[in-house]
């Protein structure tokens, strides 16, 4: 009888959010398991096909079938050929930055540099201009803007000769945003930046620190920021008006503020949920259930672009929605106090995959999010309120400069674990097994229910395992820019040679760390300095500080050099007075090859290596 009963709800309740995500899953995974990966859904398909002609029922049904058709559009999109060569394009501007824009025509998305742009979400374009594949210089382990860039569905870049406006947004806010920003200092400025226009520049001190603690992801989220401000009028106007007025109220001031948000997913989830509450009074139709008004919000986004499934804005807003939903029946026995903290615990276990950082899970972020949460909304209110009237330039500064200080206290208090960065099949797997757990947890189901639950732990905890260490090995390169990071591996022996080092930024902790934690690498037996110069060494202390290193060699002295089974032999034995004539030159025979490392050494000094060892 429960089972029934549970199928009934399921059915009748949740139709559109079974459609939804199943378009949603089969388009992630479309989008980014690339080649062999993709066989993966294509299996677990078939195999749930089979559990839902068995025992499943018409809603597993309703979550394949555009599970399949999402990821069949999809794949076939990502394995279109890139465009190359001159171009005339008429489009509209769908994301805007600092010293970008996207314009796109429904079909195509191009990527176009413009420094310091003043152009609209909105605007309509024609362009003449070359295209060719995106190419971006970046670094290891870092934010890789080529990856942002495809995930929104954008593959080639456009330099432009000419651009002509066609149409532009009559509601011009980015100049007024900028000179709103202008009023106030650069750490003020970063964090209105991120937590009012869900903008992150990696390079202010308070978004690097909110991206260490684990809670960026969350701050971001500009449905927060909109969705408040709306609740907080709902809340003021409930006191005067009726419910039906009150949500006419609303929706209208929904409509008066989204242009202060859009190309926030976030925004527009809300701004549809206020339409349909509207619908509703004017329409004088009993409300449809919080669920299925949600999952008809998530639809029309889908397929107004269906890459907006790839952002962390419309994964979070609707994935905590749903997994809440489904969880439920799992508490229902609990007293509500219990029944709180175990919803708590639950929440934090369905974000686990955002706390790890740069390969390191932080194991207070989740507590440390929700406690910046009300915080977080407070500033982004004031900060409204002051972009809509007059800048409060000296209280958001020291509320600004209360959260960097309290960003700093928690970075040096919160505990982490190194785990290596989860692939994205892992994390793909993790929560396609949330998802069918609950399910059939909720059908009554529970033998497949535990076996779904040990998919997730298996999903996150076997990828974390350096289990192929001891039969590994490796020459990588690793990418620091205009210095040298090799990492020489064999087996559970590991040399690095040189690290990099640059000014603007900590690179052994964002690159150099977190490369070797992917890499399942926590040791360094020889960290071995080529030269004195600091794109090769300059973040030595930095790194040194940070991860376990058994020896450091900075003197020619020392070789030839073993270490496990690794021979380093150095064939630069010439005096010098330049740091690059001074350069090591290392040979290494390895993996059945000889590998010649030379550092900076100049031509001078490769000439005489040559002439000293012509058989080299």
């Amino acid at each position: 009888m429960q089972k029934l009963h549970n199928a009934q709800r399921m059915s009748k309740e949740t139709f559109l959010a079974f459609v939804l995500i199943g378009l949603v899953l089969g388009w992630i995974s479309g989008t980014l398991l690339l080649t062999i990966n993709i066989l993966f859904p294509g299996l677990v398909f078939v195999v749930l096909i089979y559990i839902a002609g068995k025992r499943g029922g018409k809603c597993l049904i309703t979550f394949l079938i555009p599970f399949a058709i999402s990821l069949a559009i999809s794949g076939t999109l990502n394995l279109l050929p890139t465009e190359a060569g001159f171009k005339n394009f008429q489009g509209i501007i769908i994301e805007t930055k600092a010293n970008y824009f996207i314009v796109s025509n429904g079909i195509r998305r191009y990527y176009i540099y413009e420094k310091a742009t003043t152009r609209e979400i909105g605007d309509i374009i024609s362009i003449k201009g070359y295209i060719s594949k995106l190419n971006f210089a970046e670094y290891e382990s870092k934010f890789s803007f080529t990856e942002y860039l495809e995930k929104i569905g954008v593959k080639e870049e456009m330099k432009a000769s000419s651009i002509v406006s066609l149409f532009e947004r009559p509601i011009r806010l980015r100049k007024k945003e900028l000179l709103f920003l202008n009023n106030f200092d650069s750490l003020t400025k970063g964090t209105i930046d991120l937590l009012l226009f869900s903008k992150k520049d990696y390079s202010n001190e308070t978004v690097a620190l909110a991206n260490t603690v684990g809670c960026l992801s969350i701050l971001s989220g500009s449905g927060i920021v909109y969705g408040g401000f709306l609740r907080f009028c709902d809340k003021i106007c409930s006191y005067r008006f009726k419910e039906r007025q009150t949500r006419v109220i609303v929706f209208v001031l929904a409509v008066f503020t989204i242009p202060l948000f859009l190309g926030k997913i976030g925004a527009y989830r809300v701004l549809l949920l206020k339409s349909f509450d509207v619908y509703y009074v004017l329409s004088k139709k009993e409300r449809a259930p919080y669920l299925s008004r949600l999952s008809l919000a998530g639809l029309i986004l889908f397929f107004v672009n269906p890459f907006n499934s790839l952002n962390t804005g419309f994964l979070l807003g609707f994935g905590l929605a749903f997994y809440n939903f489904f969880n439920s029946s799992c508490f229902f026995c609990f007293k509500n106090k219990e029944r709180k903290f175990l919803k708590f615990i639950a929440l934090e276990y369905f974000l686990l995959p955002l706390f790890n950082i740069r390969g390191e899970f932080k194991l207070l972020a989740p507590l440390f999010t929700f406690l910046f949460l009300p915080f977080a909304y407070c500033f982004s209110f004031l900060s409204l309120l002051s972009f809509l009237s007059i800048p409060y330039v000296s209280l958001l500064k020291n509320c600004s400069s209360f959260l960097n200080k309290l960003l700093i206290f928690v970075d040096k208090i919160n505990l982490s674990i190194p785990l290596g960065a989860f692939p994205k099949w892992s994390v793909f797997l993790f929560y396609f097994a949330i998802f069918l757990s609950l399910y059939f947890y909720d059908l009554g189901l529970t033998s497949i229910s535990k076996a779904g639950a040990f998919v997730q732990v298996f999903s996150l905890l076997f990828p974390s395992l350096p289990i192929m260490a001891p039969y590994t090995q490796q020459v990588s390169f690793i990418n620091v820019g205009q210095g040298d990071a090799i990492l020489i591996r064999d087996g559970l022996t590991n040399v690095l040679l040189d690290c990099g080092g640059v000014l603007s930024f900590d690179l052994a902790q964002e690159v150099d760390i977190p490369f070797l934690r992917k890499e399942k690498i926590y040791k360094i037996d020889c960290l071995i300095a080529s030269h004195s110069d600091f794109d090769h060494i300059g973040a030595k202390d930095s790194f040194m500080s940070k991860f376990s290193v058994k020896k450091v060699v900075t003197s020619k002295e020392e070789f030839p050099l073993t270490v496990g089974n690794l021979k380093f032999i150095n064939y630069n034995i010439y005096s010098g007075n330049s740091d690059n004539e001074k350069s090591l030159v290392l040979s290494l025979d390895f993996m059945g090859k000889t590998f010649l490392f030379t550092g900076d050494a100049d031509k001078d000094v490769e000439k005489k290596i040559i002439k000293d060892n012509p058989n080299l």
